[in-house]
């Protein structure tokens, strides 16, 4: 293609970001024989787009690849970040959430890894409970965080939501958290089983190995040094263990995490009674988590 003067290399913000010379509108009218006000003339946007070329105006300047000195291909000028192909937006195989592209053998972030996890939960139909749900209830918190909690499945509220703890035993729960000095932004909270089961009943053991998945991953990427287990369901699941009265208190090692065993909070709803020991629990986990030691070997 012809060349006319020697781009300049421009001052603007996004020429000096770019460190690239610039092919001038007039630079295009002489190599296509249009006019440099117009563009190139009218055919030249179909001229660019049948050699693969596009033609994004910008103080009626086309980007010049400073090392091959040509008209950068379309491909190239819907690129993302350096050494990331393809559109802005577009997702990578292997579901960078967000919708960007990742570079080979990138590692995502904790942020990054959670989002993903938490799609894959609210896509999931693995078992019979997502045909009764109106939301999937991913978990939500800190990741990573040194503590994390896990109950036994949504309730109502949780369901028309989409997250964890938001009805009467989420506010048990925040209390018991508070008087340890803690908060939901500094922990990590999940449940067993991501949808509602009818009723509010417990989640059979099928529903539980279905989403053992999830809960899985979220540890992987949360990375907790102390798991809260917070009732039957969960004790059982995390645990293989029954009977939470004979449990409470305990903390049980397993593969360099330390699980610490309470009650679910909506059995402080029932029987008032057991508040003070919920917060006198959560107070021992806060202890756990500082490294200060705490609860009873089980």
């Amino acid at each position: 293609m012809a060349r006319g003067a020697e781009a300049p290399v421009r001052g603007g913000a996004r020429g000096r970001r770019a460190g690239r010379p610039l092919y001038t509108a007039a630079d295009h009218a002489a190599a296509t024989g249009g006019s440099a006000g117009g563009g190139g003339g009218s055919e030249c946007p179909g001229r660019l787009r049948r050699l693969g070329l596009a033609y994004r105006p910008f103080e009626g300047e086309m980007h010049c690849d400073a090392g091959r000195r040509r008209i950068l291909p379309r491909s190239a000028r819907r690129a993302g970040p350096k050494g990331v192909k393809g559109r802005p937006g577009a997702a990578s195989h292997g579901g960078a959430p967000g919708g960007r592209r990742r570079r080979r053998g990138a590692v995502l972030s904790p942020a990054d890894s959670i989002a993903a996890a938490r799609l894959r939960v609210t896509e999931c139909t693995a078992c019979r409970l997502c045909e009764g749900r109106t939301h999937a209830v991913p978990g939500r918190g800190a990741a990573p965080s040194r503590i994390m909690l896990v109950g036994e499945a949504p309730g109502r509220s949780e369901d028309l939501r989409g997250e964890p703890f938001v009805g009467a035993a989420g506010a048990r729960l925040d209390e018991a958290l508070r008087g340890a000095g803690l908060d939901r932004g500094s922990v990590y909270i999940t449940n067993v089983v991501k949808c509602r089961p009818p009723g509010n009943r417990a989640p059979s053991e099928e529903e539980g190995a279905a989403c053992r998945a999830h809960l899985e991953a979220e540890m992987s990427i949360v990375r907790p040094s102390v798991v809260c287990v917070m009732g039957n369901t969960a004790l059982g699941a995390l645990l293989g263990l029954s009977g939470i009265s004979r449990h409470r208190g305990t903390t049980v090692r397993r593969g360099g995490t330390d699980y610490f065993i309470t009650v679910h909070p909506a059995a402080t709803i029932y029987n008032r009674a057991m508040m003070p020991a919920l917060m006198g629990d959560m107070r021992t986990l806060a202890a756990i988590a500082r490294g200060e030691g705490g609860g009873r070997a089980a």
